[in-house]
């Protein structure tokens, strides 16, 4: 190798020149390496992180579908026994509860679907600033 500022031959291995102190490039290079390591880190795990929200996103919407199903369910087994007693309003108290838990249970998997696909999509998007 040869140095870049006074011309003469040095070993492969010297990152300072031995005849005039010049750093021979070496340590640039590795500077170089390693910034390249992390920005492939860094895509791939922003790619990850944008798969796993997809993945959660869509569970919540199959859960919320779950829930708003349950909720419509008119003749639900709530397996107590007592609970159904044909027609009075007391049943209307059950079943209004039991359709406000499963109606207030499918609206937050739906609004948390929501936000994390929108945090995927930003996430994504959004391009990985270079300094």
């Amino acid at each position: 190798m040869i140095c870049n500022n006074c011309k003469k031959p040095i070993s492969d291995d010297c990152e300072i020149c031995p005849f005039c102190g010049a750093v021979t490039g070496i340590e640039e290079d590795i500077e170089e390496d390693i910034e390249e390591t992390s920005q492939v880190n860094l895509i791939t795990l922003r790619k990850f992180c944008v798969w796993l929200m997809l993945i959660i996103s869509i569970t919540l919407v199959c859960a919320g579908i779950g829930f708003t199903i349950k909720a419509y369910n008119k003749k639900n087994d709530y397996s107590y026994e007592n609970r159904y007693v044909g027609g009075d309003a007391y049943n209307y108290v059950i079943n209004g509860t039991y359709f406000t838990g499963y109606a207030n249970f499918a609206s937050g998997c739906f609004i948390s679907s929501a936000v994390l696909f929108c945090g995927a999509i930003i996430v994504g998007f959004i391009p990985i600033k270079k300094d």
